[in-house]
């Protein structure tokens, strides 16, 4: 007899807790909008312009390297740098996607993609458009 009440309690437990997680799952789509549908588009950050440090072109005019023994290489201002001014721009020499979000981005320009354009010659990587 006790061990016949100790199941049903564990089974009502179970059908408790399921009944919690399917209410939890309908308040959480009424309060969160549908993300399927959504297309994310993003252009391109256009390169920064800036004045050049013809020493170390990547650099602002205002910033150069130094080194000392206690700190090592470091950048240091040359003058006064406005907040928000660029610093510093480089080129990645090389960029890739995350193996968990080669199916969920674009391979080329890394934007999350709604609408997936298969690679024709392998199903690795997709697209966000066909050019």
């Amino acid at each position: 007899r006790e061990q016949k009440d100790n199941l049903q309690n564990e089974i009502q437990s179970a059908i408790d807790a399921i009944q919690i997680k399917d209410d939890l799952e309908t308040a959480l789509k009424e309060t969160i909008p549908d993300t399927n549908n959504i297309i994310v588009t993003s252009k391109a950050d256009p390169i920064p312009n800036f004045l050049r440090n013809p020493k170390f072109p990547s650099l602002q005019k205002c910033v150069t390297i130094k080194y000392d023994s206690r700190r090592g290489r470091h950048a240091v201002a040359t003058d006064d740098i406005k907040c928000g001014t660029y610093i510093a721009y480089e080129e990645p020499t090389i960029s890739f996607l995350w193996s968990e979000q080669l199916l969920t981005h674009c391979t080329y320009c890394f934007t999350p993609v709604a609408s997936l354009i298969p690679c024709f010659t392998c199903c690795l990587v997709v697209f966000c458009s066909s050019d």
